[in-house]
């Protein structure tokens, strides 16, 4: 039965008495029969046809689905009703829609369906759209949910209704109107879809639903539409049948079997066990082109991250070694519409073992709004027809997002899952930083879909930029690939896990299965492994995640043992939390808590320190008769804990890196993790053992070239306090440190053979503390010799100086500076410090070598007019109802050492509504909202440059990915210059980069926040020969002849300039057969 004119009933109830009364005058034969009303039109659905209506939407609880169908089973009108059979855990909502046709909501519009179940509650809702208001977050007209009756006569059928809408509807837009402060138009309101909440209450539940019906409606659309699954009512007739030419029949998409491995409710995933149970779900994705899928699969991966055109051959492997697939589908162009990338998901041969599908890469990251508006139209047209698929196969769609997060989370058109690039390893986003970052994405979408599933994708190897950057163009040496180390990948996870992000992609390379990554194999496996042991807690934390203090332990309030009586216990002021150590709680009712144990330590992304500590007191709130064990794969610990007013301390006794502490009432749980763990331990230490191994050679070789360098970690002070004790014995800090790691190891490896694999397992993991000491200290003097060489040019009076020493009389003040180490490429990893001192050699000023005159004279910013001459432009993010300015103007607060009349670019971004930066604008801003780019300057590969400016930002900026961004176009986002802190006082940011190869050369200036910033002092540099020539053996005659021949001047005066500077020779070359006699002392 399709939408139709309905003639029986409905007839009746409207017309009412009337009706009745002319009926009986016909009967009787005493008057002729009125002429006929038309009735009026209606949209009826008996669910009579073989294929299923109803959409699942929103639920806030785990649904498992197992049946929805059309049934014979029940039916009010007619033979079929539709069918859901399911089982639910403790929640409030499972929702189904029916889309319809636009119907304009009226006085007289009822809405009406028949329902029977086996568990009272269920409810009938409309969704009304009203188009002429526009939600300002989704750039869509904004939408009200009408509820209508409920469901209680159990077991027998129930009409249920909305009607009367327009008084419910102004109730609800008066709500609408206080809460986002904005008149809401119910002008042109309509209902686009009916909503059922099946929604009982916890437990299994079965409903059916039938006789749809909206009355009255417009008689174009009742006779224009169709029921989805039937003909439409002027279909052609089908052809007579011709056995010698009829195709085989086409099965309907209700009778093919479902997919079922994985299931999304809301934000949780399950997968489909071997015992054909459903487990809940935590999964953990590898994207390696050219890496050994088996090695992947060994190592405890779920899912394969490839291109949908992959090498088939690979893609088949992965599935028979047990991965389930990400196809990462094509990118769509401009004004492409969805049938080639639909036709990429059709005819992907793996379709049956397919997980997700990938719809994008930096989706909402072009500044311009129109060309974000068209990405975001494709996205969601491609995302609808995938979901319209026969559900033979997966249909869940996930998208890298890095802007217009709310966009792609709004439901029912978002993204299943939305995956976060991350830009933290190597990156100047410290630790407390990125977690914030990863708080404030699921922040952003809370309005649009407070149950977006979020995912975390964590870089398992160093971008191709990155390493030019270093580098250049040629291969690094073996030893110089900067490469994440274990104790990022395990950071990062940690953290993701405490932001509530449900699922993790490592995103590596072909060397993650050779020798170069086997310490990252090694710690993705013990990772997968941590992960399992606790899935079903990570898979259903309760938001929000809290996160708790750690304190040092409490002294005692008792006197010392053997005190006399009378002794009084000295008082001593409350200790206060940890800077570093924090633990996140993720909660499950009726379980226990998960408490993850992380230190936030800052430069952790560069190179981490020890990451160890003794006696850490974790200030948490249990309930009565919750015990508290440290789990690891080397085993389970049961930890002291005591409580006290306001909470309970749970005492652990020995940290390293991270901790996960499982507290719980349930010794079935406990049993069950154990039971785990020893089956996967012995496995789990020799790993550990053979990651120590490794670590301790990569350590060792970097060392051994600093130090065939000259570079040590014993400082000139170390030796005169060693001096003042009376120890005058040479010591070798660095050998000491090795030693300690091997004998670590060995211990191991003896624990191991009598099979203590506890003991085992923790002395390799001790075994990195002192390779972690040795390698911070490399990198801390190394940082150190980066500022006091740059100190050297910019403000020398400084260089000698010690904290709080007064500043020599007679030099002028100068800005301070502000140094990261992403200035620096070669400082962002311990692997290649040793090309950094070859980089400090020509930044300190090489023999014959020097700095020369400023590239960008209009970068004093003194007149506009020039600057548009020289070709700067405007780059900055463009976003709705938010007012961006740039000007040229006088500073308001002098810069040291600049002349009169000096003038500086301010640039100013706030919202247009104040009030809206508390409704509808987000509170922190990713990229800038007001930025501007320098002209581009020709390079040559190899040639060194020095960028500067001077900055002011006269408030903080919320800790995330905004703030202050100086950003230049070979180091990229990931070297950008980025601070959120306040920079009250002139400030000078340096950055140094190498041409990879010959190119143009430019640098972004811009402010990711609102408020204020000011710039000026612009100056880009590149090394020079002196006056007096270049040495004739040190370089090519190429490079001599560039040096010495100055170009003509480019005819178009907006065309890049050339560069005159020479080559820097070789990085590839042994740092001692380019270094000079002597390299700067690295201070302590």
């Amino acid at each position: 039965m399709g939408w139709r004119l309905a003639l029986g009933a409905a007839l009746a109830v409207l017309a009412g008495p009337r009706a009745t009364a002319q009926r009986a005058t016909i009967e009787e034969g005493k008057a002729e029969a009125p002429k006929a009303e038309a009735p009026p039109a209606s949209l009826h659905d008996g669910f009579e046809s073989p294929g299923v209506a109803w959409r699942r939407e929103h639920t806030d609880a785990t649904i498992n689905l197992l049946a929805h169908d059309r049934s014979d089973r029940a039916a009010y009108d007619g033979k079929l009703s539709e069918h859901f059979q399911f089982e639910a855990d403790a929640g409030s909502a499972f929702y189904v829609s029916y889309p319809v046709p636009n119907v304009p909501v009226t006085d007289l519009l009822d809405v009406s369906l028949q329902v029977r179940a086996n568990r009272a509650g269920v409810r009938l809702f409309v969704r009304v759209v009203l188009p002429k208001d526009v939600d300002p977050e989704t750039r869509a007209p904004s939408f009200l949910l009408v509820p209508g009756t409920i469901f209680d006569r159990i077991d027998r059928w129930q009409r249920l209704e909305a009607a009367h809408l327009p008084p419910s509807l102004e109730e609800q837009a008066r709500v609408l109107r206080v809460s986002s402060r904005r008149p809401v138009s119910l002008e042109g309101a309509y209902v686009d879809c009916v909503v059922v909440n099946l929604m009982g209450g916890q437990g299994g539940a079965e409903v059916f639903l039938d006789d749809l019906t909206l009355t009255p409606v417009p008689e174009e659309l009742a006779a224009a539409w169709t029921p989805p699954g039937e003909a439409p009512a002027d279909a052609p007739p089908p052809p007579e049948a011709n056995p010698a030419a009829t195709p085989p029949p086409v099965v309907d998409a209700g009778a093919r079997p479902r997919y079922e491995k994985i299931r999304l409710d809301r934000n949780r995933l399950s997968r489909m066990g071997d015992d054909r149970r459903r487990h809940l779900w935590l999964p953990t994705a590898i994207e390696a082109p050219g890496a050994d899928v088996t090695e992947l699969r060994r190592y405890g991966f779920d899912v394969l991250v490839d291109e949908h055109d992959a090498d088939p051959a690979r893609l088949q492997e992965a599935v028979d070694r047990g991965f389930l697939l990400m196809p990462r589908l094509g990118r769509g162009a401009a004004g492409e519409g969805t049938d080639g990338r639909l036709a990429e998901v059709r005819d992907f041969p793996f379709a049956g073992s397919t997980a997700f599908w990938m719809l994008g890469r930096d989706l909402g990251r072009n500044r311009e709004i129109k060309v974000r508006e068209a990405e975001l139209d494709r996205t969601r047209k491609l995302l609808r027809a995938i979901h319209d698929l026969p559900p033979d196969a997966s249909r869940l769609t996930i998208g890298e997002v890095r802007g217009d997060l709310p966009l792609y989370a709004r439901s029912p058109m978002n993204l299943d899952a939305i995956a976060i690039p991350t830009n933290h390893w190597a990156a100047a986003q410290e630790q407390k930083e990125f977690y914030r970052f990863l708080i404030q994405r699921r922040e952003l979408t809370a309005r649009s879909n407070i149950g977006q599933m979020f995912w975390a994708m964590i870089p398992a190897a160093a971008p191709l930029a990155l390493q030019s950057a270093i580098w250049g163009e040629a291969p690094p040496p073996a030893w110089g690939v900067p490469r994440p180390l274990p104790e990022h990948l395990r950071t990062m996870t940690y953290l993701a896990l405490a932001a509530g992000y449900r699922g993790l992609i490592f995103q590596g390379d072909a060397d993650l299965t050779r020798p170069a990554g086997r310490p990252l194999l090694i710690e993705s496996a013990i990772l997968n492994m941590e992960i399992d042991l606790v899935e079903g807690l990570l898979a259903q934390g309760a938001d929000p995640i809290p996160i708790h203090d750690v304190y040092d332990p409490w002294p005692s309030e008792l006197p010392p043992p053997g005190s006399m009586p009378s002794t009084k216990v000295r008082l001593l002021p409350e200790y206060k939390p940890k800077p570093y150590h924090k633990a996140a709680a993720i909660k499950v009712k009726d379980r226990g808590t998960l408490l993850l144990l992380s230190d936030y330590f800052d430069y952790v992304q560069y190179q981490p320190y020890q990451m160890a500590a003794r006696d850490l007191e974790i200030q948490t709130t249990l309930t009565q008769g919750v015990e508290a064990f440290e789990i690891s794969p080397g085993g389970v610990e049961v930890l002291e804990h005591r409580r006290v007013p306001g909470g309970t301390f749970i005492h652990v006794a020995e940290f390293d890196t991270s901790a996960m502490i499982l507290c719980t009432s349930d010794m079935e749980l406990k049993d069950r993790v154990e039971a785990a763990i020893l089956r996967a331990r012995p496995t789990a230490v020799q790993l550990a053992i053979e990651q120590a191994e490794a670590t301790i050679q990569q350590v060792a070789e970097i060392n051994g070239r600093l130090a065939a360098d000259g570079i040590t970690i014993t400082q000139a002070e170390d030796v005169e306090q060693r001096r003042a004790l009376g120890l005058t014995k040479q010591v070798n800090d660095a050998v000491g440190l090795l030693a300690q790691a091997e004998a670590s190891v060995k211990s191991a490896r003896d624990a191991r053979d009598r099979e203590d694999f506890g003991l085992a397992w923790k002395e390799a993991r001790r075994a990195l503390r002192p390779l972690r000491i040795l390698a911070f200290n490399h990198w801390v003097g190394g940082f150190k010799a980066l500022v006091k060489a740059t100190l050297a040019h910019y403000d020398p009076p400084s260089v000698d100086l010690k904290p709080g020493d007064p500043r020599p009389a007679g030099f002028p003040e100068v800005p301070a500076l502000q140094i990261k180490p992403t200035a620096c490429p070669p400082l962002v990893s311990y692997a290649t410090l040793p090309e950094l001192y070859v980089w400090l050699d020509w930044i300190s000023g090489k023999a014959g070598y020097r700095f020369g005159p400023n590239r960008v004279p209009s970068g004093a910013f003194d007149d506009p007019s020039e600057m548009s001459e020289d070709g700067w432009m405007d780059m900055s993010y463009q976003a709705d109802r938010i007012d961006a300015k740039m000007v040229v103007v006088e500073p308001d607060f002098p810069v040291p050492s600049a002349a009169a009349g000096n003038r500086a670019i301010r640039m100013n971004a706030t919202p247009v509504d104040p009030k809206e930066l508390e409704t509808t604008l987000p509170p922190f801003v990713d990229h800038p909202l007001v930025a501007v780019r320098s002209p581009a300057l020709k390079v040559r590969a190899n040639n060194l440059i020095r960028v500067s400016v001077v900055v002011r930002r006269p408030m903080t900026s919320a800790p995330g990915a905004g703030g202050i961004v100086v950003r230049d176009s070979i180091g990229g986002e990931q070297l950008q210059f980025r601070s959120t802190d306040l920079i009250n006082n002139w400030s000078r940011v340096v950055l140094y980069r190498k041409a990879p190869v010959d190119g143009e050369f430019t640098v972004t200036l811009g402010l990711a926040g609102y408020g204020t910033a000011w710039f000026d002092d612009f100056q880009v540099e590149l090394v020079e020969g002196d006056s007096g020539g270049l040495p004739e053996e040190d370089e090519a005659p190429e490079a001599a002849d560039i040096a010495r021949e100055e170009p003509a001047a480019p005819a178009d005066p907006d065309a890049p300039r050339e560069s005159v500077v020479p080559r820097l020779p070789d990085p590839r070359l042994p740092a001692t057969a380019e270094g000079p006699s002597r390299r700067p002392s690295p201070p302590r």
